[in-house]
């Protein structure tokens, strides 16, 4: 059976792996709604306003890919994301995300 109780990679300069799993030649989906004012985290809105929780939502997604990324034990898996809505402005959103977490992605 899988250790799950480790949280950590063994990489001080790298956050954390939750939980540390020995995922090998497997692969690993994020399913996520395009970070957006107004539709992002809509029940936090009244307490943080649209732009607040579009933030959240940005913020959440982007710790959830930079873990995944620097996972020493996910190093050989496939991450694959999966993203709604499918237009072009969520696209370029997503590039601009990213991007700005110097992560290399394919579009399919």
């Amino acid at each position: 059976m899988a250790n799950t109780t480790n949280t950590t990679n063994n990489d001080d300069n790298n956050p954390p792996c939750i939980p540390t799993i020995p995922a090998i030649n497997g692969a690993i989906v994020v399913f996520a709604k395009v970070p957006h004012p107004g539709t992002s985290k809509t029940r936090l809105s009244p307490l943080l306003g649209a732009d607040g929780a579009a933030s959240l939502a940005q913020a959440m997604l982007s710790d959830i890919l930079i873990c995944l990324s620097h996972c020493s034990p996910l190093k050989h898996t496939v991450k694959v994301l999966v993203y709604a809505p499918g237009t072009k402005t969520a696209e370029s959103k997503l590039v601009s995300i990213l991007s700005s977490l110097g992560l290399d992605y394919h579009f399919l």
